[in-house]
């Protein structure tokens, strides 16, 4: 990425999504940026609790899987424990992501975008 100050940055948003786990037996969730420019989506090992049996939401202090796809079709999948940041160029804008524990079974994403190079 560019080591000099990004330029024309849009103001921070936020969204959020469930991470996905064994035990979640819901829909896929998913979180789209500019209608589609980026689609990110997350996995994550599940809770256990004091009887020692699988809950349906991800365990926060464990490492998750993150992807990032682009509507180029490039994806990028980012492990580690949260919070998480990266950045993704696509069509002369530079997005950049930080995603965090949210309430029970979600992940905030906060994002902006800016001009690059």
């Amino acid at each position: 990425l560019s080591a000099r100050l990004p330029q024309n940055c849009t103001k921070p948003d936020s969204k959020r999504f469930i991470i996905m786990t064994p035990y979640y037996k819901g829909a896929e969730s998913k979180v789209s940026i500019e209608s589609g420019t980026v689609t990110i989506s997350g996995k994550g090992q599940n809770v256990v609790n004091e009887h020692n049996e699988p809950e349906a939401w991800y365990d926060p202090v464990k490492p998750v899987e993150i992807s990032f796809v682009s509507n180029t079709g490039e994806t990028k999948t980012k492990k580690g424990i949260l919070p998480m940041h990266h950045s993704v160029i696509v069509g002369g804008k530079e997005y950049r992501f930080t995603i965090a524990p949210g309430t029970q079974s979600f992940a905030k994403v906060t994002y902006d975008s800016c001009d690059y190079p």
